[in-house]
């Protein structure tokens, strides 16, 4: 089995992320609770190589947000897709962390904009060998979506955010996704 290393700082950077807006999220739990979510989607990148290594694969979409304020807030995502190619099984998905910046809310909808850092994964299975890959949080990506609340704690959102290389001027791929948004703890008064 060919591992290649998967960073610790990209889990580093994700864990300290997610603890440093602790305090913030104390603060504005009384205004906007803190949501959890899961969806379909699909990732799309493109071959570098021309080794025929692109990613076009529907994933099941997770996320988890913590409001720092009514309007911004940090959000979790990780996705999981499995397709097959011949005798091989590749499951593959990107984690990452988001800002997000919610528009003023309409009628239960709103639109938001999104920008962050990703990371990717694919494990690739055959009869004979298999193989892990881990790349860290080096995608740079920003996105767009909208929100309809369907109930006090429920809401549907749609987005689709293109993701960059750090280092090229070009768009390396794409992740659009469809998920139910359930908020968790205590609502505003």
């Amino acid at each position: 089995m060919r591992y290649r290393w998967l960073h610790r700082s990209s889990a580093l950077l994700a864990f300290t992320l997610a603890l440093s807006a602790g305090p913030y999220a104390a603060t504005a739990s009384a205004q906007v609770p803190a949501e959890i979510g899961i969806g379909i989607g699909h990732v799309s990148t493109i071959d570098l190589d021309v080794s025929g290594d692109a990613w076009h694969s529907t994933s099941v979409d997770f996320r988890a947000a913590v409001p720092f304020t009514p309007h911004w807030s940090v959000e979790g995502i990780a996705t999981v897709g499995r397709r097959y190619n011949s005798d091989r099984r590749i499951t593959e998905g990107v984690y990452g962390v988001l800002l997000r910046r919610h528009g003023t809310v309409v009628h239960g909808f709103a639109p938001f904009v999104a920008c962050g850092v990703l990371g990717t994964y694919r494990q690739t299975t055959a009869p004979t060998w298999s193989e892990l890959q881990a790349w860290p949080l080096l995608l740079p990506t920003v996105g767009a979506g909208a929100r309809q609340q369907i109930s006090p704690r429920l809401a549907v959102q749609g987005e689709i955010d293109g993701m960059f290389l750090l280092f090229f001027p070009y768009a390396y791929g794409m992740r659009a996704t469809v998920s139910l948004s359930m908020r968790i703890g205590h609502e505003p008064h």
